[in-house]
């Protein structure tokens, strides 16, 4: 064989393992410290949150994550598919179908690199009586509002 083949196929083979390597779906396991708080409230509530699921990355579409997440004692299962700011953006809904508005009862928001969670729902609401909201990872009612400004309002 002469050099070009060779070179060739290596260069093949040199693809198709890192597309292999980069398509594979990763396991997520993530824990993080979680205020629960509300804008209209002083309330604050420490809480945890986590993550269990799958990363699916895609060379056409965008990514997405099949997950259990869960705070305090409610475990929601998502599917969130990643938007034009890259961060991971998925709803709560009352029975399987993900697709369907109707029956929305929360949102969740992840950052790109998996390090922030914001979850607004339902179920947190109607526990502490107000419109709350959960925030990861946050120690304090500052750190909260910081992540929020970065995660949800991007400023």
């Amino acid at each position: 064989m002469n050099k070009k083949v060779i070179l060739s196929l290596l260069f093949i083979v040199f693809f198709s393992l890192c597309c292999y390597i980069y398509l594979t779906p990763k396991d997520i396991y993530r824990s993080y410290d979680a205020l629960i708080l509300s804008e209209n409230t002083d309330l604050e509530v420490k809480s945890k949150i986590s993550i269990t699921g799958i990363l699916y990355k895609k060379i056409i579409n965008s990514d997405s994550i099949e997950a259990f997440i869960s705070v305090d004692e409610y475990t929601y299962q998502v599917v969130l598919n990643q938007t034009s700011t890259k961060d991971y953006l998925g709803y709560i809904s009352i029975d399987s179908s993900f697709n369907s508005s109707d029956n929305l009862v929360g949102s969740i928001k992840i950052s790109k690199d998996l390090s922030q969670v914001w979850i607004n729902a339902d179920d947190l609401n109607d526990k502490y009586k107000d419109i709350y909201y959960a925030i990861a990872p946050a120690n304090s009612k500052i750190e909260a509002e910081e992540l929020l400004k970065k995660l949800v309002f991007k400023k």
